[in-house]
Order: C-alpha cells, then sequence, then structure tokens
C-alpha cells in the first residue's frame, strides 16, 4: 500500500512526492490544501489564517486546534445527516468533503505533509485540477 494512497489513480503523483524535497512537498500540500478549501467552499476566518500560515511559513499552534474544531465540527454534521451510517447523501457529502479540507489545513500546520495532502484528495469533488497543480509544486 502506499503512503498516500494515491498509487493506483496517480502514481506519478505519488512518485514525484517521494522524490520531492521538503519544500516542494511543503508548497505542494499548501496547493493541495487551496484547491480542497476552495472546491469544499470552507469559508471561516481561522482557515484563511491558516492558509496564510502556511503560505508564510510560520507556525501557528493556536491555529491548528481552531481548524480541527471545524473540522470535527464538519464531520458530526456529516454523520448526522448521513445517519450515523458513512452511506453519503448529496448534503452529508458537502459536510465530509468540508471537514476533509479542514483536515487537511489542520494536519499542514502540524506538519504531516502526506497526512494532509490524503485529507485535501478527499476533500475536491472533482480532482482533475490537484494532480497537475500539485505536480507543478513538486517539480518546480
Amino acid at each position: 500500500m502506499s503512503r498516500l494512497g494515491l498509487d493506483t489513480q496517480f502514481p506519478h503523483v505519488e512518485a514525484a512526492f517521494r522524490r520531492a524535497t521538503d519544500s516542494q512537498r511543503k508548497a505542494a500540500v499548501v496547493v493541495a490544501c487551496e484547491i480542497a478549501v476552495r472546491s469544499a467552499g470552507v469559508v471561516d476566518e481561522s482557515i484563511s489564517q491558516a492558509l496564510a500560515a502556511l503560505h508564510a511559513g510560520v507556525e501557528a499552534p493556536f491555529l491548528i486546534e481552531k481548524v480541527s474544531r471545524l473540522s470535527e465540527e464538519h464531520d458530526e454534521e456529516y454523520f448526522r445527516l448521513s445517519n450515523n451510517t458513512e452511506m453519503h447523501t448529496p448534503e452529508s457529502a458537502v459536510f465530509f468533503r468540508k471537514s476533509r479540507a479542514a483536515s487537511a489545513v489542520a494536519l499542514a500546520l502540524s506538519g504531516e505533509l502526506n497526512h494532509a495532502l490524503y485529507e485535501a484528495w478527499y476533500a475536491v469533488e472533482d480532482d482533475s485540477e490537484l494532480p497537475g497543480a500539485i505536480e507543478e509544486k513538486l517539480i518546480s
């Protein structure tokens, strides 16, 4: 099994991520988080602040808790709307993606880049933009 879970659909992205430098991986994760947040429609001040901190390369431990809490709130709403099963409804899927996007940002802030990228991928409904954007950061 691959580290990122992308080996089946996007093996070239996974391979590029493994070969990349730390700074390239960080840049790729930041762009993945931005795409995830935008795609999932997450609008929250703590997310905006967290993305700014990621861009600036500054640590922001106080934001990790806020963003993680936001992810948990969206997860709770997802489970409520899906009647505590893992069956997606159109309404619950919105909150599933929002939770994954917020989780990706919190994990990126924590330095857990592999997990952040994995979560960002699940936040995006149409992943056609994601591979190219990530790969561009991994090779630049």
